[in-house]
């Protein structure tokens, strides 16, 4: 009984992502503002608030929580809004809703590609490039450089070799545990 592959994928007390969780981003609002589209930021971040607090199945609250907001300069001028997160004080620019609206440090929540194996960041990596690339990955797509499409053809071969040494380490490792050093196939 168990090895390789067995278990339960559904778990209940699997490690929760970030993007498990709904977030409010001040980027995407402090956009908005400088836009000049102050009512429609303010109507969208009270609705946000609401939703995030309130989400259905969960208990009802009241939505009135006070995030604090800090300011830094830019090297070029201009000023980068943060929420201050209730929880620790740091900065963040996006906080999750989860028991209440904290940064991810405060939730201990990671991103879901941080927990990605060697074979699934190569498998991400290579598709990245293939979406870059178009459907006919062997035909520039109209509008792009030929310098940045020779560039990407490169990244693509090294990604998929890449890819191919780990899949290789991981089939070398599944043979390893499963077979010992029995050869893989018997002699004839």
């Amino acid at each position: 009984m168990g090895g390789l592959g067995s278990g339960n994928r559904c778990r209940w007390d699997r490690k929760s992502y970030i993007e498990d969780y709904p977030s409010l981003d001040i980027r995407q609002l402090h956009r908005r503002l400088r836009r000049g589209d102050e009512l429609a930021a303010d109507i969208q971040l009270a609705v946000m608030l609401s939703l995030l607090v309130n989400r259905p199945g969960a208990a009802s609250r009241d939505a009135r929580e006070k995030i604090s907001l800090a300011w830094t300069s830019c090297h070029f001028g201009g000023q980068r809004p943060w929420f201050l997160c209730p929880g620790c004080g740091r900065r963040a620019a996006v906080l999750i809703a989860a028991e209440a609206l904290l940064c991810r440090h405060c939730l201990g929540l990671t991103y879901r590609c941080q927990s990605e194996s060697k074979l699934d960041r190569g498998h991400r990596r290579v598709r990245k490039i293939r979406e870059r690339l178009g459907e006919k990955e062997w035909a520039k797509p109209k509008g792009m450089h030929r310098i940045t499409f020779d560039r990407l053809r490169t990244r693509l071969y090294a990604a998929e070799t890449i890819l191919e040494r780990a899949f290789a380490d991981r089939v070398a490792g599944f043979m390893r545990i499963h077979l010992g050093n029995r050869p893989p196939f018997p002699p004839k």
